[in-house]
């Protein structure tokens, strides 16, 4: 989604959210080289079973700080962020 869009959205759920209640993204670190980002997945399902995708996007600089400071604008404080080399998760109220 455009950043715009991204922050209506998130505006959007603060709204609905109940007093307390939580947001939680997951997405990857996104460095445009080219035009198109894609990342391979491996989603462990549990018992055993994984399921493969791809995950693609149009290139746009995306990270923690990004998505973090979109949070914000929409009213939304980001409480908790995991930040891996590739991914990061943030869970925010």
């Amino acid at each position: 989604m455009p950043s715009d869009v991204q922050e209506k959205a998130f505006r959007e759920t603060r709204r609905v959210l109940k007093k307390g209640g939580e947001f939680w993204i997951w997405d990857a670190h996104i460095a445009p080289k080219g035009k198109v980002f894609a990342i391979r997945l491996q989603v462990d399902l549990g018992a055993g079973r994984t399921m493969n995708t791809v995950y693609g996007v149009k290139a746009k600089a995306q990270s923690t700080a990004t998505i973090g400071s979109l949070l914000r604008q929409a009213g939304l404080e980001p409480e908790t962020v995991t930040d891996r080399k590739d991914w990061f998760l943030i869970k925010a109220k």
